[in-house]
C-alpha cells in the first residue's frame, strides 16, 4: 500500500512542460496527441475527474490506475474543501514514481463564467496545485458574450502572472464559432481547446457536415478537439 500523502508535499510545484508530456506520452505506447499550440502533448486518453467523489475509494482508485498507465490529461472541477481526495493522488502518484508534475496536463472545468484571480487561487489550493495547465470556460452561445469577455480577460490575467498555463472552452450544447473567439487573445493568449461531446460531433441536425467542418476549423487554428464521452461501470 503506497503511503498517503504528506502534508509537505502540497502543494506541488511546476506545471506541463513540452518535453516531459512528450516523454509521457509515448510512455503511453500510442501516438501523442497536441494541446492546440501549446507545445504540451497529451496522450489519447484522458481521465475525467470532474466527476469522482472524495468519499468513494473506488474512484480513487480509478485515478490513481490512470495515472500509473501513463493518462497525463486529467480534467477537475474546483473541490468543495481543502484536502480533497484528487489532491492527495496527483500527490502521491508525482511522489511514488508513477508520474511527476510536468509530465501531467491538469485541467480546471470552471462552473460559470464568475471568473477572478481569488476564485483560482482557492481552486489551486484545494487542489494542491501552484499552478493550472488549462482552465475551461463554459459557453453556451456560438460566440462571446459580455460575460465571457469579462471571464477570458480574467483567464488572461492568469496567463500573464504565470498561475495558468492556457485556457479554452467547453461547450454546453453548441458548437462555439472559433474566430471570434480567437480574436479576443491574438496567438499568444486565445484559447487552445474545446472538449466537444461526440454526440455533438456526430449528431448535426442542421447540417451534415457541420461536425467535419467545424474540426476542421478547429485544426486550421490550432485548437485541440478534445473528444469526450460518457462511460458508465
Amino acid at each position: 500500500m503506497r503511503p498517503r500523502t504528506a502534508a509537505s508535499w502540497l502543494p506541488l510545484r511546476g506545471g506541463a512542460t513540452a518535453a516531459a508530456t512528450a516523454a509521457a506520452a509515448r510512455r503511453f505506447g500510442a501516438p501523442a496527441r497536441a494541446l492546440g499550440r501549446t507545445g504540451l502533448s497529451l496522450s489519447p486518453l484522458a481521465m475525467a475527474a470532474d466527476g469522482l467523489r472524495d468519499a468513494d475509494p473506488l474512484h480513487a482508485r480509478a485515478l490513481a490506475a490512470a495515472l500509473a498507465a501513463g493518462v497525463n490529461l486529467v480534467t477537475v472541477r474546483e473541490p468543495a474543501s481543502e484536502g480533497s481526495m484528487i489532491a492527495r493522488e496527483l500527490a502521491n502518484a508525482c511522489h511514488g514514481g508513477d508520474a511527476t508534475r510536468e509530465q501531467l496536463v491538469i485541467a480546471l472545468q470552471l462552473e460559470d463564467a464568475d471568473v477572478s484571480a481569488e476564485r483560482l487561487d482557492r481552486a489551486r489550493a484545494r487542489l494542491g496545485l501552484a499552478h493550472l495547465d488549462l482552465a475551461l470556460l463554459p459557453v453556451d452561445a456560438p460566440e462571446p458574450t459580455a460575460a465571457t469577455r469579462a471571464a477570458v480577460a480574467s483567464l488572461q490575467a492568469e496567463l500573464a502572472r504565470g498561475t495558468l498555463g492556457a485556457w479554452g472552452l467547453s461547450t454546453r450544447g453548441v458548437l462555439p464559432s472559433l474566430p471570434p473567439w480567437l480574436a479576443l487573445g491574438g496567438d499568444a493568449a486565445a484559447p487552445v481547446a474545446v472538449p466537444v461531446p461526440v454526440n455533438l460531433l456526430a449528431l448535426a441536425p442542421a447540417c451534415a457536415d457541420a461536425g467535419p467542418s467545424w474540426l476542421r476549423g478547429a485544426d486550421e487554428a490550432a485548437v485541440a478537439a478534445l473528444a469526450s464521452q460518457t462511460i458508465r461501470a
